[in-house]
């Protein structure tokens, strides 16, 4: 069975939930990501903000995971920051 850090699982999908929220929320970028996927205030009024961010969740849980199964149990600093700068880049 492979070895990973639940808890840097969950910190990290944790983290990366909280900073798409703020990306996305009127903090940061007010209306500019609507704006460019062609969203109106309307259309996304009626979104199922619970099945919204439920699904965000999850699915930066699940990226959390595999980043954590690429890199084993107890990866070095700079083997966390370049696969991280790489998958960001990519």
């Amino acid at each position: 069975m492979p070895e990973f850090n639940v808890w840097a699982v969950l910190a990290a999908a944790i983290s990366s939930f909280v900073l798409g929220g703020a990306w996305y929320s009127p903090l940061l970028f007010p209306k500019t990501w609507q704006r460019e996927i062609g969203l109106s205030d309307e259309q996304a009024a009626r979104g199922n903000m619970v099945k919204i961010f439920a699904l965000s969740f999850v699915l930066s849980l699940i990226a959390a995971l595999v980043f954590a199964l690429f890199l084993g149990p107890r990866p070095s600093l700079m083997l966390g920051v370049g696969a991280g700068f790489a998958a960001g880049l990519g």
